[in-house]
């Protein structure tokens, strides 16, 4: 087989390997808040006609850029379902594979394939590639920038130098708004600058420069808009954590460590139950590679900068270039030593996604590894090693991906996944309009809520906060409940209109999500009815109450019906039980507040408010109801005039 058949064989054992790691195991992908809530973003962009001036929050105090929220509105153009956008991701890791194959096929056939296979079949590279994040387009945004500053470096053609300076420039400046570990390509970039001359004007490499970098800087201004005049405290909030209690240590070089070796990712995969993300065989495979290449490299530099050193001894100019092939390792080798500098110094924890810069840096440096010996039986054994270490890990990814698709992992990125959530989903009737019930009912901040505000935001639905209320339409709907031992199913329950209930199947060790249909009229049952509804001037009108031991807690649940618009403000229920002979203008016995989340209601809506109590005695009590706003504390009147509360007898807690 002659050399160019056999180097094409082995970019298709690249590319074929690591699209079946990311491509497979279809919606076996983490798909939580952090996914959800990115998507949430892109796809009011990309089809609610909202612009992005910011992303989510940070570690930092500060909202991240917007940027990473505009790469996703590209899949989301297409699909409003998050599994294209998680196949977007797949597909550029896939073709970061592909990249960092074709820039080691510079060393030669067998240094890109240990390159390319050791991206591809890394852990951290392949379970990093599945999912929808922005740290996720941290390794092709490093391979981009290598190749790009490679080009630029190296290219005689003055007019595609310039487009590659400024590619790279822009690059370096974009990575830092996707994620701010991106700015370890940022520091690489200054050092690009500096040391291939771009920034004399003699070089003609300057305005390609300011290009790159007011391009970059374009891409900022709405960001730097929504700090000046949409969030001027998040400014003050990122400041107070920069003037924290500062560490220096080695945090980002065990990272990278951990990355290179492919060592403790029980995070990403099993987690508690993780039984092969310490495998010591492995770690051995690829520290063998990663010290050959090591090994490589410093041979390859030394000459180099041994000509540094003499000509800052000698204050001479520094005018001889380094070959083509040298230059791509002095690269690789920047971008990890500009993340390890720049977390060097920190004041919030060092996460591992941090380092994800260097992950195809560390394939470049194993690809090196091949040259080491200049034998070709040496290439071979080389590629051997690494051909064993892929089948390692490969097996470790398939046996984690298989397991975690039956059995939720405790403590990983894998607990909650993308199937699940979208499988239920896609299981409801398409016919009837959604109520789904979980815990809190806001996008920004739960995460339940923002994946189910994803999957569903094609079709009409409400999310509402189940963990203390039920709300019933008057109209046809699906009540649904992320589990069944849930408040608001638990009243659907009691009400007698949880008939023909579907279960939604989840992983082995999670309950089921819960399902029912809503025919729009039928009255919940086991309410005592007042003698007379009470409106109150907020919209509302009580119109029954029910009192039960649920467990070990005393419930009372209050029946209302929305009759009027509803005002735009935070409004709770305050439930005052008092004993017999309390004084009712005094301190109640027992007391439960309740936030309202009128923001969800519709008019004509019933509204089931539950109030639970602890350790309550039996006996029988007094029950007054209200509503009151935040954050002024003001009570909310009855339209009848007579006072802020209804007061209700022979409430019984036995």
């Amino acid at each position: 087989m002659n050399a160019s058949r056999l180097s094409l064989l082995s970019l298709a054992l690249v590319a074929v390997i690591a699209a079946a790691l990311r491509f497979g195991w279809v919606g076996v992908s983490s798909y939580a808040w952090d996914e959800a809530r990115i998507s949430y973003d892109a796809l009011s962009m990309a089809r609610g006609g909202v612009f992005a001036l910011a992303g989510q929050g940070s570690s930092v105090g500060v909202p991240f850029f917007p940027a990473s929220v505009w790469v996703f509105t590209l899949p989301y153009r297409f699909s409003a379902d998050p599994l294209v956008a998680t196949w977007f991701v797949a597909a550029i890791n896939v073709l970061t594979a592909v990249g960092v194959w074709a820039l080691a096929r510079k060393w030669g056939m067998w240094a890109a394939l240990i390159a390319g296979l050791f991206f591809a079949v890394n852990p951290y590279a392949v379970f990093y590639g599945r999912s929808i994040w922005q740290p996720n387009l941290l390794a092709p945004l490093s391979l981009a920038w290598i190749a790009c500053a490679y080009q630029a470096a190296t290219l005689t053609d003055p007019r595609r130098r310039m487009l590659w300076i400024a590619l790279t420039v822009f690059i370096g400046g974009i990575a830092v708004q996707i994620h701010f570990a991106g700015i370890a390509l940022s520091v690489a970039t200054v050092y690009a600058v500096l040391r291939f001359g771009w920034y004399r004007r003699a070089t003609g490499a300057l305005i390609p420069v300011l290009i790159g970098a007011a391009a970059a800087g374009a891409a900022a201004l709405p960001y730097l808009y929504y700090l000046a005049f949409v969030a001027p405290d998040a400014v003050e909030r990122a400041a107070t954590v920069a003037r924290g209690t500062s560490e220096i240590d080695l945090s980002a070089a065990l990272n990278v460590i951990r990355m290179g070796l492919g060592w403790g990712w029980a995070y990403l995969g099993g987690g508690d139950g993780d039984s092969i993300s310490r495998t010591v065989i492995t770690a051995v495979l690829a520290g063998i590679v990663l010290i050959a290449g090591l090994i490589s490299m410093a041979r390859m530099l030394a000459p180099a900068v041994r000509r540094l050193i003499n000509g800052i001894l000698r204050r001479a100019r520094i005018t001889s270039r380094l070959s083509a092939d040298v230059l791509l390792a002095e690269l690789a080798l920047v971008v990890i030593a500009s993340s390890l500098l720049f977390f060097l110094r920190h004041t919030t924890p060092v996460l591992p996604h941090y380092q994800l810069v260097t992950l195809p840096a560390l394939a470049l440096i194993a690809g090196l590894s091949a040259r080491l010996i200049n034998q070709r039986l040496w290439r071979i054994g080389a590629a051997a090693v690494m051909g064993v270490l892929a089948a390692l890990w490969i097996s470790h990814a398939a046996v984690t991906l298989n397991t975690a698709s039956t059995t939720r992992p405790v403590n990983s990125a894998l607990s909650t996944i993308l199937n699940e959530s979208r499988d239920a989903a896609a299981g409801i009737s398409p016919e009837l309009p959604v109520l789904f019930f979980t815990h809190g009912d806001d996008p920004l901040i739960n995460g339940e809520v923002a994946v189910f505000e994803t999957l569903w935001w094609e079709r009409p639905h409400r999310i509402l906060n189940g963990d203390n209320l039920l709300v019933l339409p008057p109209y046809p709907a699906t009540i649904m409940a992320t589990l069944a031992p849930f408040q608001a199913w638990e009243e659907l329950v009691a009400a007698g209109l949880a008939q023909d209930v579907t279960e939604f199947p989840r992983r082995q060790g999670a309950e089921p999500f819960v399902a029912t249909r809503f025919d729009g009229v039928s009255d919940p049952r086991g309410f005592t009815m007042l003698d007379y509804a009470v409106a109150f001037a907020d919209g509302t009108t009580l119109e029954g109450w029910r009192a039960r031991r649920v467990g070990d807690r005393f419930r009372v649940s209050t029946l209302w019906r929305v009759t009027d618009t509803l005002p735009r403000t935070t409004i709770q229920q305050f439930n005052h039980l008092y004993r017999v002979d309390d004084n009712i203008d005094g301190q109640p016995f027992m007391g439960s507040d309740v936030a309202l989340s009128v923001h969800t209601w519709r008019r004509r809506d019933l509204v089931i408010v539950m109030a639970d109590f602890f350790e309550v005695p039996a006996g029988d009590y007094l029950l007054g109801v209200g509503h009151y706003t935040l954050p002024d504390l003001t009570r909310i009147p009855r339209v009848d005039g007579a006072g802020d509360r209804v007061l209700i007898e022979g409430v019984s807690a036995d």
